[in-house]
């Protein structure tokens, strides 16, 4: 069975004539009634009872005229849900990575939002976004590791800097940057999990000795609040600089190197991503160009 013969079948059924659908549908006449037959025979039941030139629709032409019909709708609606995707008119993107990474793309997520009001943004934090992504999870993962499978695309969007955070009155308050150098020595010396191992990277490369780091958290925010406690200094990516809004707390850049990480955009390449979904890595990606 054909969908060009449901639809030579419904056009039958509604012009009431084999001649009057014919015209309709621009074939002739032979033509139409020969699909017809092969759809009765495929079909094992007659659709039509001929009477004279005249036909009327059997009990079995009701039941596909019924389901035709149905067929059709549900097809249209196909039609138009496929349009509404590739006009970005619906849609859903799963975003995956540690927040102080995502916190740099807010406005370019905001301004998608804008555009494509309809497009839902999921934003799922994630420590193992390489999993994430190769579990089919998410659709685009945010990650800072630069060794993935190799049935993943990854792609440089930006290189976070890291700065020291303190309190206010604290010996670096005023400075406007220090050296690790100046760093050796200082007790309580905090970092969030996810920047340990590059902050380690770069003094073990200086040849550089620190204080045991006091504490290592997930939460930014949880130190930023032991800073603002005095209980020491943190070193943080520059991203979560836009959260101190107050003046309990100065920032400091790290000079001689200054420390950053690399983030990037990775996704399936088996994987056929939704319209928006490229839209949105294509932003991305343009976005850091300039």
């Amino acid at each position: 069975m054909e969908l060009r013969q449901l639809e030579y079948f419904l056009q039958i059924c509604n012009s009431g004539s084999f001649t009057k659908a014919s015209e309709v549908l621009g074939v002739s006449q032979p033509t139409l009634s020969q699909q017809i037959r092969v759809l009765e025979g495929e079909l094992n039941i007659p659709l039509f009872n001929r009477i004279g030139r005249g036909i009327k629709i059997t009990d079995a032409g009701k039941i596909l005229f019924d389901k035709s019909e149905s067929i059709m709708q549900l097809l249209d609606e196909v039609h138009n849900e496929f349009f509404e995707l590739r006009e970005m008119k619906r849609g859903f993107i799963t975003v995956g990575g540690l927040l102080e990474d995502l916190n740099y793309l807010t406005p370019q997520i905001t301004q998608f939002h804008q555009l494509y009001p309809n497009i839902f943004v999921k934003i799922i934090e994630s420590e193992d976004v390489v999993n994430q992504i190769v579990e089919n999870n998410i659709d685009i993962g945010i990650t800072r590791c630069t060794q993935v499978p190799d049935t993943l695309t990854i792609t440089l969007l930006y290189s976070q800097e890291f700065v020291l955070v303190v309190e206010k009155n604290h010996p670096f308050d005023k400075k406007p940057f220090v050296t690790f150098q100046e760093l050796v020595g200082l007790s309580r010396i905090m970092v969030s999990s996810s920047c340990r191992e590059v902050i380690d990277l770069y003094i073990k490369t200086l040849g550089l000795s620190l204080c045991e780091v006091s504490i290592v958290t997930k939460s930014l925010f949880s130190l930023l609040s032991l800073v603002r406690n005095g209980f020491g200094v943190a070193i943080v990516p520059i991203s979560i600089v836009d959260f101190i809004k107050e003046d309990t707390l100065s920032v400091v850049r790290i000079v001689d190197p200054i420390p950053s990480q690399d983030i990037n955009l990775i996704h399936r390449d088996d994987k056929i991503l939704s319209y928006a979904a490229r839209d949105f890595i294509n932003r991305l990606k343009d976005t850091e160009k300039h």
